[in-house]
């Protein structure tokens, strides 16, 4: 009779003082130590559900009045969903802030609100932020919750965790223009208004730490407003969406606006592309996210062992992945297939190759560089260093190349340039194994070569400018030298033999009669 009665009346309390619809179905407690609430209901000013709770319950240490910082022994929540929303400047809770920070009678000093939490307990949580004036959506969820904490200061601004197991995590962000005026748009990937030297995620200075924190089926999406629908069957940077999240955050520390872990981690993103196994030591800053001592597998690849991405905004950046995140990396004993490069560079689908490397790069995707590099697939090897522009488009992409020594054949070759296919004079599948010592500069389709090239047919020192794109007949001019070739070989001609010949080319198509000035 007393606890419906005090259900009553603290229902009626509450709802006429925040002059919106408050409701507690039940209570039940425990003098000075134990508390359970059920129902709970709180509805905003327009009588929508701006929190419901099914079921709340609280073990304090007893008689903790008395006590300077009282024990939360255990807390529960369970089936809880909170709605926040707003579609102009003044979200949906503004009330309940307004009332609970009236002014304090003037002299009086406010006492720090201080608790030692040890056990948190939450089951079917939903959390909606539904932000129409930005133009942002953040919703989030979990099955289970279970966290036990070591230490619980919130003067201190100090959280101490030992463990945390976390069921069926979902977390999904959706951008979107908002009905906020534009008053000055910010460069795409441009950073946040901060003041150098001015934390931008923790403003409050705490100090977080957890021993160990235990994924079980999570998962995360980031999606951008776009004109076209997402792509399914290769990444897309507009629209993430990875899934089966399992794994563990070893001795995490959220430290000024550093996060730091020990991961251990695997997931499969939406366009197929998955990762069985990621192991690092993590650092994510505003600008940067460090993998050392990294070790990524997939189905058909493996990585290491270290990896940078720097941004400017990570939200902006990330959509724009090819050309706004600078990339670092520093690999060796790594390997990585097609296939696997294919759901970022669709153009690749087709090749079919495992490629061996080790090497030091540095750049975006669209403007990369790698030195001391040394990669092997098939019977190609290359050891030198190389500048790519343009990436993705393999076609347009200029190569600024310089060989210490590269060794492949004619199979390769045709491989990884398709065009070659076509030529049907000279014959090029009689070069069989080449090897090549010089620079390469330009496009695959219109470069110069310099250098010294070796094959199965004689050896050729070369300065050729050779055209074979936007061109019915492909064109070239140079300087080209040879102490003995093999042409009767090479044009199919048995009326030559070994040729030596030092001199300038210039011609169309691949006819000897085509030579000019040899």
């Amino acid at each position: 009779m007393v606890q419906n009665w005090l259900v009553a009346k603290v229902s009626a309390t509450l709802s006429k003082n925040l002059k919106t619809t408050v409701t507690v179905r039940h209570v039940d407690f425990s003098l000075f130590s134990r508390m359970t609430v059920e129902g709970v209901l709180v509805e905003d000013r327009k009588q929508d559900t701006l929190l419901y709770a099914g079921s709340l319950n609280v073990n304090i240490s007893d008689w903790f009045f008395l006590k300077d910082k009282p024990v939360l022994k255990y807390i529960g929540l369970s089936d809880a969903v909170i709605n926040l929303n707003r579609t102009d400047s003044v979200w949906n809770y503004q009330f309940l802030v307004d009332y609970f920070s009236s002014p304090k009678s003037s002299g009086s000093k406010q006492k720090t609100f201080q608790i030692d939490l040890k056990e948190l307990d939450l089951k079917n949580i939903t959390f909606n932020s539904i932000d129409k004036w930005f133009g942002q959506d953040m919703k989030a969820s979990l099955k289970k919750l279970t966290l036990s904490a070591d230490e619980f200061d919130l003067a201190k601004k100090i959280i101490t965790i030992n463990k945390v197991d976390l069921d069926q995590p979902v977390f999904s962000l959706y951008d979107y223009q908002g009905n906020k005026p534009v008053t000055g748009i910010r460069p795409p990937g441009s950073a946040s208004l901060t003041e150098p030297g001015q934390l931008q995620w923790n403003k409050e200075g705490w100090l977080l730490s957890a021993k160990n924190i235990h994924i079980t089926n999570g998962s995360f999406s980031n999606d951008k407003e776009t004109p076209r629908p997402p792509y399914t069957d290769q990444f897309d940077g507009f629209h993430l969406q990875f899934a089966q999240i399992n794994g563990d955050l070893d001795n995490v520390l959220f430290a000024k606006d550093t996060v730091s872990a020990n991961v251990k981690l695997a997931t499969r993103e939406k366009s197929g592309f998955e990762v069985k196994q990621l192991i690092a030591k993590m650092k994510v800053t505003p600008s940067m996210m460090e993998f050392s001592g990294l070790d990524i597998k997939t189905e058909k690849s493996r990585i290491g062992n270290y990896y940078v991405m720097r941004y400017e905004s990570f939200n902006a950046d990330m959509s724009n992945f090819i050309h706004s995140i600078m990339l670092e990396g520093n690999f060796e004993n790594s390997y990585i297939h097609s296939d696997d490069i294919a759901y970022f560079a669709p153009q690749l689908k087709t090749w079919n190759r495992v490629l061996y490397f080790q090497g030091r790069a540095r750049g975006t995707i669209d403007n990369l560089s790698a030195r001391n590099l040394n990669i092997k697939s098939g019977n190609t090897a290359v050891v030198g260093s190389i500048t790519l522009r343009g990436l993705p488009d393999i076609e347009n992409t200029f190569i600024d190349f310089k060989s210490d020594d590269l060794r492949t054949n004619y199979t390769d070759l045709v491989t990884l340039v398709p065009y070659l296919k076509t030529i049907k004079q000279p014959q090029l599948s009689q070069l069989s194994a080449i090897r090549f010592k010089g620079n390469f500069t330009g496009f695959i389709k219109d470069f110069v070569a310099y250098g010294s090239i070796s094959t199965n047919l004689g050896n050729v020192n070369a300065d050729i400018n050779m055209k074979l794109r936007n061109v019915n007949v492909p064109t070239y001019s140079g300087k080209i030298s040879s102490g003995g070739f093999s042409l009767g070989r090479f044009f199919n001609n048995n009326r030559l033999g070994n040729v030596a010949f030092n001199g300038q080319v210039k011609g169309r198509g691949f006819n000897l009669k085509d030579l000019n000035g040899f």
